[in-house]
């Protein structure tokens, strides 16, 4: 993986690979304070695992594009994105639902999914000349992604790095998600004050943090980078059960 420094510019150019790593670690941050249930020992502690947590779908989103807009075997891809899915389902499970008997929509609630119907709905996108019928179909993607982690949210900040991605204003899909999950957790916290903390309205802002390391991207090679895909695929079914493992040794 290379990361750049431009010493004109004055700023830092991160590689793909380098976007992959900042969203491997704000993810494992997020579901270590998660699984751990960090906050039962420090409000503090939690809400910074949950704003760093707010980096990553921004982040694996925006390279979602990327790698839609780059690759050579939109196949490949695809099967790629299906395999995570598949791996990663139990896993996700027994993170969220283990108190719980598996059901059928469980299937469906890994970030995988989003990616996936995402990627499958960027392809449709791309091939489609009519604007209502690319309307009804970002719709429906919507809706069957609605049980998944990050669901709606998810492939609207999809749609919205596709569309942005010419006129290079990444911000504007990254603001307007911002806008959304902040008004959403304002919502939740005025129907339930009880449950839902304050701070949690304020981990929003992760997602607009996730803007200035998106702004600092440029698409670079970087060294070993085939054997680092495989790596970033199967990472997060793996850290799910090693985390779930953990905290069961624990607490057994």
């Amino acid at each position: 993986m290379k990361c750049f420094l431009d010493m004109n510019l004055r700023c830092i150019l991160l590689s793909r690979g380098a976007l992959k790593v900042i969203g491997i670690i704000t993810m494992f941050i997020n579901h270590f304070g998660k699984t751990f249930e960090i906050y039962q020992y420090s409000s503090i502690a939690f809400f910074l695992t949950e704003i760093l947590g707010k980096l990553t779908f921004p982040i694996m989103a925006f390279l979602l594009v990327e790698g839609f807009t780059h690759t050579k075997n939109i196949k490949k891809y695809l099967f790629r994105m299906f395999i995570g899915w598949i791996i990663s389902i139990y896993p996700f499970y027994l993170f969220t639902k283990h108190d719980y008997t598996f059901e059928s929509i469980n299937i469906f609630g890994n970030v995988f999914f989003t990616l996936m119907m995402g990627l499958i709905l960027l392809v449709l996108l791309k091939k489609l000349k009519n604007n209502i019928l690319k309307f009804i179909l970002s719709v429906m993607a919507c809706l069957i992604t609605i049980s998944s982690d990050w669901g709606i949210i998810g492939i609207l900040l999809i749609i919205g790095f596709f569309i942005t991605k010419e006129n290079n204003k990444t911000h504007l899909p990254i603001i307007c998600t911002t806008i959304y999950v902040f008004l959403l957790f304002c919502f939740e916290y005025i129907k339930n004050p009880i449950q839902i903390p304050v701070y949690e309205i304020f981990t929003s802002l992760g997602i607009l943090f996730s803007l200035p390391i998106l702004k600092s991207y440029k698409n670079i090679e970087y060294h070993g980078r085939r054997y680092f895909n495989l790596f970033f695929y199967f990472f997060y079914p793996v850290h799910l059960i090693l985390l779930v493992g953990v905290k069961h040794l624990l607490t057994s």
